[in-house]
């Protein structure tokens, strides 16, 4: 299983004065230098410091993490052959790693790369969902109260070892300013603010059913439970992601709303139908889908197959809602956009984007598959609908990729 020693992880207690001495004893500047981790690259492995209440160390001391064919299934046989869980499985920088105790109550840490070429979400829970509870997490923080998120929930689903460098106000402003993609932070603030105002005004006309399509980690039927009378809720992910998530809701001790039903399924493969119909809904009540975070990391024909499930299964008048990548003259180069293709391929290889339609061309896709637009806002029009300080001035740019879309079905 273990194939050499990659990196060990010293716990220090000064940062600067760490990095001093070690670039010093290398006699090299560190090969990564932030102020959430420094890492030397030394022959074939790695040395890295953080600080002692930081993402790896806290107060086990130093330790080393076994290079590994894959840390997903080594972080699994470990457990199987009585180890204990110590941390979750993360994935940065191409790179995914993550602990357990041994049964002598030695910390023992995997690392592999990445394989661009594995499925993640069948393997384990969505690195992106993650993610975007992060970035939700980061968002809830935000010093500026006009644009301040309101999920209060997104940390009952970040990793405790996240969870200190978010909480630090250095580390978060260099992890937003400097290894986030332009436009992504921001983005998600204005998105998380839109879904909301979408899934309060359905519950407050109560809706007969809500149906979460690629659920993640969204935290709304709990935010939102005092706004849930008599609305069906249903999430739907792929097992592993809904195992973790239940997982987690549990341990936080979240109560679980009337008329919730939790249904697993992928999206590419299998008869969404029957499973969701056996979860308990109802074809002809009128329902408000939310498809959030979801369509780009779909094949088209797996996404115009859901398009299709909701023509076929939705009365006149259910509504869908979503996020896409659009297209345009010059997208490529537009803002944020090379940044943000270029980070999920070293955040998250096995979740690319695929799926796009071309921003002027989205009323007329959408009626060809029988669903009427009615509302349809590019990142601009977030911008001043969500990102307006009280000083009149913007907080910042979306980036360009993302546009967002409310559409009826009409026939």
């Amino acid at each position: 299983m273990f194939k050499n020693l990659g990196r060990i992880v010293y716990s220090v207690s000064d940062m600067e004065k760490a990095k001093k001495w070690y670039s010093q004893i290398l006699n090299k500047a560190p090969d990564f230098d932030s102020p959430v981790r420094v890492v030397f690259n030394v022959g074939t492995s790695f040395l890295v410091l953080a600080q002692r209440d930081g993402a790896s160390c806290q107060s086990d001391g130093p330790i080393g993490y076994w290079t590994v064919d894959d840390a997903v299934s080594s972080h699994g046989r470990l457990c199987e052959l009585g180890a204990t869980p110590h941390t979750d499985l993360i994935t940065l920088r191409g790179m995914r790693f993550g602990t357990v105790k041994d049964p002598f109550d030695n910390v023992v840490g995997v690392l592999s790369a990445v394989n661009t070429s594995e499925r993640t979400v069948g393997k384990k829970p969505s690195d992106t969902a993650r993610g975007v509870a992060v970035l939700r997490f980061l968002a809830s923080r935000e010093e500026r109260e006009e644009i301040r998120c309101p999920d209060y929930l997104a940390e009952v689903f970040v990793p405790e070892e996240l969870n200190a460098i978010i909480s630090d106000s250095t580390r978060k402003d260099w992890f937003v300013s400097q290894y986030l993609p332009p436009g992504l932070y921001l983005g998600h603030i204005a998105r998380t603010a839109w879904f909301d105002g979408v899934v309060k005004e359905a519950l407050k006309e109560r809706i007969p059913q809500i149906v979460f399509l690629g659920a993640g980690y969204d935290s709304r039927p709990y935010r939102f439970a005092d706004l849930i009378d008599g609305t069906r809720i249903f999430e739907l992910d792929a097992p592993l992601t809904q195992e973790h998530k239940k997982s987690l809701v549990k341990q936080a001790g979240l109560a679980i709303p009337k008329g919730h039903a939790f249904v697993s399924t992928d999206f590419t493969i299998g008869d969404l139908k029957d499973v969701l119909f056996s979860g308990g809904f109802h074809n002809e009540q009128k329902t408000l889908y939310i498809w959030e975070g979801v369509t780009y990391y779909l094949p088209a024909e797996a996404s115009d197959a859901m398009f299709r499930f909701i023509k076929e299964n939705s009365p006149f008048g259910s509504t869908v809602c979503f996020d896409y990548q659009s297209t345009f003259p010059g997208f490529e180069e537009a803002y944020g956009v090379r940044e943000h293709f270029e980070f999920m391929e070293t955040y998250s290889p096995g979740e690319r984007f695929q799926f796009s339609i071309e921003r002027d061309q989205l009323e007329t896709f959408l009626s060809a598959r029988g669903f009427q637009l009615t509302e349809h806002l590019d990142p601009e029009q977030m911008q001043e609908k969500y990102l307006r300080l009280k000083d009149g001035s913007l907080a910042g740019k979306m980036s360009a990729a993302i546009c967002y879309a409310r559409a009826r079905v009409i026939s």
